[in-house]
């Protein structure tokens, strides 16, 4: 477990936080994942989604194995979970960085709200 402890996005419609990174093995499965748990508030008295787009580990774009999509009601929090697993070979070695766009929409019209480019370094 990689402890960050980064706010990562702070507007009118969020506060997000990047708390840490896991590192999952599950040698039974042969299976390993990265979890990463960001604590995120709503400040908006709307239901939002947030997901994140265009993720990188150590320069390599993983987009196609990114599980993140959180619907948070207005006012609340959420503990949010991107999970990154790859099916189809070994999963990116993350030593340096990762870096995505986290991306706030509405829940009803599904317009981009706001959108924040995170980098956190390692």
């Amino acid at each position: 477990v990689k402890e960050v402890g980064e706010v990562i996005a702070d507007d009118d419609y969020i506060k997000a936080t990047l708390v840490n990174i896991e590192h999952v093995k599950d040698d039974v499965f042969d299976e390993e994942k990265y979890v990463i748990n960001i604590d995120l508030e709503n400040k908006t008295e709307n239901k939002i989604i947030v997901q994140a787009r265009d993720v990188s580990i150590d320069g390599t774009m993983v987009d196609d194995m990114v599980f993140f999509s959180e619907e948070i009601a207005g006012g609340k929090n959420a503990k949010g979970k991107m999970e990154i697993q790859n099916y189809e070979g070994d999963l990116p070695t993350m030593d340096d960085n990762i870096e995505f766009i986290l991306l706030i929409a509405d829940d009803e019209t599904f317009e981009d709200l706001s959108e924040h480019d995170v980098k956190v370094e390692f």
